[in-house]
């Protein structure tokens, strides 16, 4: 599957951050999607990352989401995002089922601003920079 595709036909896969990255020991969402504009669907992994003490400091999280022409410039487009992911919790290993969303506006470029939420609300990220990455080519 092609990485460079014209994002107003067909599906394109693409990589990424939001988050402060210059900012040390903050979550970082790491974001790897397909994107397909003509059904404004959003599917993927999320990876969220984060120098504290586990359980909250390695996460990973399917998500879809939907993606929609911004009408205003610089922001060309919005993305929503939102999955569940299992935690475990020491000594019991009990599994918690938790809530992620992520909502992005950015440029044709994916890049801008958003923020995302995890642990069923317990850490809100706001304001944070949207940066392209390359997919682990």
């Amino acid at each position: 599957m092609s990485t460079e595709t014209n994002p107003i036909i067909g599906t394109y896969q693409v990589c990424g951050t939001l988050g402060d990255t210059k900012l040390k020991g903050a979550p970082i969402m790491h974001f790897n999607l397909l994107v397909t504009p003509s059904t404004h669907s959003v599917t993927g992994v999320v990876h969220i990352t984060q120098a504290i003490a586990p359980p909250n400091g390695n996460i990973t999280v399917q998500v879809t989401g939907k993606i929609f022409g911004a009408g205003i410039t610089p922001v060309t487009q919005l993305v929503s995002l939102q999955g569940t992911y299992g935690q475990g919790f020491p000594p019991s290993m009990v599994i918690v089922l938790e809530h992620f969303t992520a909502h992005m506006a950015i440029n044709n470029a994916w890049e801008g601003s958003g923020g995302f939420e995890y642990g069923n609300g317990a850490h809100h990220i706001e304001n944070v920079p949207v940066k392209k990455g390359d997919c682990g080519k």
